[in-house]
């Protein structure tokens, strides 16, 4: 491709053809695997509640008086791989966060088993 563009006097670099290359949706699909992909490693995280995973995930509507649920808040603790779930009934960031503080609370960390110093 390239030589094609230099007998056409156009002047492009390879970097510039690459990156032309890359954005096009066949290329991608047919483009060859990479050699290394990076990933993240949680082998060294060993003190409890310092890394703390989190999803928000819809559920079905489960109606408890009320209350109607739609949503689940997912946590899991990376070092000692404890999973929590709370139920949500809106999806907003004052609902995730009054959710965070519960879970962080020096309170409910003793009653889920988890030995701690504050």
């Amino acid at each position: 491709m390239q030589t094609a563009c230099k007998r056409a006097r156009y002047v492009f670099t390879l970097a510039v053809i690459k990156n032309w290359l890359n954005k096009q949706a066949l290329y991608q699909i047919h483009k060859p695997r990479p050699k290394y992909i990076p990933q993240a490693s949680f082998n060294n995280i060993t003190v409890p509640m310092e890394v703390i995973q989190a999803d928000l995930c819809y559920m079905p509507y489960d109606r408890i008086g009320n209350k109607t649920y739609k949503f689940a808040l997912n946590c899991v603790d990376i070092a000692t791989r404890t999973k929590w779930t709370y139920p949500l009934t809106r999806r907003d960031s004052a609902s995730v966060a009054k959710r965070f503080v519960k879970l962080l609370t020096p309170e409910y960390i003793q009653l889920s088993g988890l030995k701690l110093k504050f």
